[in-house]
């Protein structure tokens, strides 16, 4: 659910950034920066967008919000569930583990004991190799992954998480929470 409401906030706020760029307003990239274009659309003194489009950013602007609001619900609702959940509590410490990462790998992954290794666990998520060769067999000239849309959206947090923590191993700061090896 999280997922599909931070999508449709990206369209969002990619269409409201179109729209505004076509009248010369641009602001830097990052959802951190839409704020400066929401004031813009909110200010009934600003003249540089013409009043029939001015009243569809404002449509654009009030569904932004009504998402924004959803998906903090969302979020309090999956870091509610993860406290009181006792794997949640045991991933997070990970680094590179959020709130959110934690709580979608603990319902993911209800047995853990059902993977025999390491391997197996990361091939159900679909973290797997590129396979080059065929072995011998003639297969289609393209192949597709795994349609299994939680594991591909795991897949991705993992990645994300692990990168994350492997940047932040450069900051100064975060010496003291290296892990030793790595």
């Amino acid at each position: 659910m999280r997922e599909l409401l931070i999508k449709q906030r990206t369209r969002l706020i990619n269409a409201l950034r179109g729209l505004m760029a076509e009248y010369g307003i641009v602001v830097a990239d990052g959802p951190q920066h839409v704020g400066e274009l929401v004031a813009i659309v909110a200010d009934p003194a600003d003249r540089r967008i013409p009043t029939p489009l001015h009243q569809g950013l404002l449509v654009i602007v009030e569904t932004l919000g009504g998402l924004e609001r959803r998906i903090e619900i969302v979020e309090k609702q999956i870091v509610g569930w993860g406290r009181g959940n006792q794997t949640c509590r045991h991933l997070i410490i990970i680094p590179g583990y959020g709130p959110i990462l934690s709580s979608a790998m603990a319902a993911i992954v209800v047995n853990p004991a059902a993977f025999t290794s390491g391997r197996h666990f990361s091939a159900s998520l679909g973290l797997v190799p590129r396979q080059e060769g065929t072995g011998g067999k003639s297969l289609p000239s393209r192949r597709r992954g795994s349609s299994s849309a939680p594991s591909a959206s795991a897949a991705t947090a993992i990645c994300a998480g692990c990168w994350s923590t492997a940047r932040c191993r450069c900051c100064p700061a975060s010496a003291a929470s290296r892990i030793p090896g790595w």
